[in-house]
């Protein structure tokens, strides 16, 4: 049975209301994953399912609930960044064989703004960028010939660089073409 949902939009999160009329706070998008993590508490690890993640929390599925009072740290790749952070357990329940667990993320402003870039990705709200030949050609006039020159960066916001020597033989269209096939294998 599908369950009806109404999303009200609120500032930056939004509230969701069910037809069981329960409210959810939310603090920003979030994006449905399957990454692979590892979940730690003292010096013991176990792997653990990450079914969604936001800048600031993330959904873990595990294989038995969180003990009362432990410190949990959670690692996790997101697009070839490695995320290594303390989480707080909001809330728990058990779904089938396993436990769900809806954590907080205790992440770094540099690593929420990311992260916020990772999940835009995912969920198709961010593009290419890709630096204007002109703005290339201006700093290859300019700089030092060793300097790497940033030609465009990924939906998740990695940038992309080449050499000024790579630059100057691709020409326009071999960077706009560099750049492109960067950013689809960072899609697939």
């Amino acid at each position: 049975m599908a369950v009806a949902t109404t999303v009200i939009e609120r500032g930056s999160g939004f509230l969701q209301r069910s037809s069981h009329m329960r409210l959810e706070r939310r603090s920003g998008l979030r994006a449905p994953t399957s990454l692979v993590a590892t979940l730690r508490r003292q010096q013991q690890e176990c792997p653990v399912v990450v079914l969604d993640l936001s800048p600031d929390g993330a959904l873990i599925e595990t294989e038995a609930p969180p003990q009362a009072s432990a410190a949990y740290e959670l690692r996790f790749n997101v697009f070839g960044e490695t995320y290594f952070t303390p989480v707080d357990v909001v809330h728990w329940r058990k779904h089938h064989d396993a436990y769900l667990w809806g954590c907080r993320l205790a992440v770094s402003l540099a690593d929420q703004r990311r992260l916020c870039n990772a999940v835009k990705a995912v969920l198709g709200l961010s593009g290419t960028y890709l630096r204007p030949w002109a703005e290339i050609r201006q700093q290859l006039h300019d700089e030092a010939a060793s300097t790497e020159i940033l030609v465009g960066r990924t939906p998740s916001g990695r940038e992309i660089e080449l050499t000024p020597r790579d630059c100057v033989e691709m020409g326009p269209d071999g960077v706009e073409l560099y750049v492109r096939t960067i950013s689809s294998i960072e899609a697939a």
